[in-house]
């Protein structure tokens, strides 16, 4: 079994079922793939195995599908995101392209396509990689654990321009 640290791709399908095509490169790569039914579902499964690729099924009804597309890039930006369309449509297009996705493939029936997509995404992120989140979520604390300031400690300008006084309480 693999742990989920060892996972790089993961394929994603919510309130669908997943392609034959889909299933079938994910099964030949060894890349797992995930059926759920509500977006925050897959979200929960997404932050537990930290890939670096989700790919994403997308249909024509435009449902939890682009509502994972959403959250991946609102709370994973440093996961890349192909969106790959059961049946390819100008709007479906333009609606994961809003939703952050990197990238956009219109059919799941090219397992070619998709693999050197996902391939050449991974290849990028070993060239560039992105910021690391936990360190970012560190900072982020560090700099929270010091705001609010007490009042006391709060400066004010003094009358002149002169030297930055604590502030009165």
């Amino acid at each position: 079994m693999i742990s989920p640290a060892d996972i790089r791709v993961l394929f994603l399908v919510v309130d669908d079922r997943p392609s034959a095509d889909l299933a079938k490169i994910a099964i030949r790569r060894g890349w797992p793939l995930l059926q759920t039914s509500l977006a925050g579902q897959t979200v929960d499964e997404v932050r537990r195995h930290c890939p670096e690729v989700a790919v994403v099924q997308v249909s024509l009804k435009l449902g939890e599908d682009l509502e994972l597309l959403y959250l991946l890039q609102a709370g994973f930006s440093e996961i890349a995101s192909i969106a790959v369309a059961t049946s390819h449509d100008l709007h479906v297009e333009r609606a994961v392209r809003s939703a952050g996705a990197n990238c956009y493939l219109p059919c799941t029936d090219d397992a070619d396509l998709i693999e050197r997509t996902v391939d050449e995404l991974l290849h990028r992120r070993r060239q560039n990689p992105p910021r690391r989140p936990e360190l970012e979520s560190r900072r982020r604390g560090t700099i929270e654990n010091f705001l609010p300031l007490p009042p006391s400690l709060l400066l004010h300008e003094t009358s002149g321009g002169g030297p930055k006084q604590p502030a009165a309480r």
